[in-house]
């Protein structure tokens, strides 16, 4: 809001003068209040992409990539 308060009006984008003209009514509804699409209750539904599997499949892939780290210093003889 303070970068739309420093630009003049007549440069604005389409969503700049969006949201321009939503702040000067003073209504916050352009603003994603609670609406993180990765914490939605149906993210990746159908997809098999669920936040719970998503930080399952992050922690094997740090663990693989640990593995391979600690091989290369063994390797190395580090």
């Amino acid at each position: 809001m303070a970068y739309l308060s420093d630009k003049s009006d007549t440069e604005y984008t389409g969503t700049e003068s969006y949201v321009a003209d939503k702040v000067n009514r003073q209504d916050i509804t352009w603003f994603p209040l609670n609406k993180a699409m990765c914490l939605r209750k149906d993210f990746g539904e159908g997809q098999g992409n669920s936040v719970k599997q998503y930080l399952v499949d992050v922690q094997k892939k740090t663990k693989e990539l640990q593995e391979q780290l600690d091989m290369i210093m063994k390797e190395c003889d580090i």
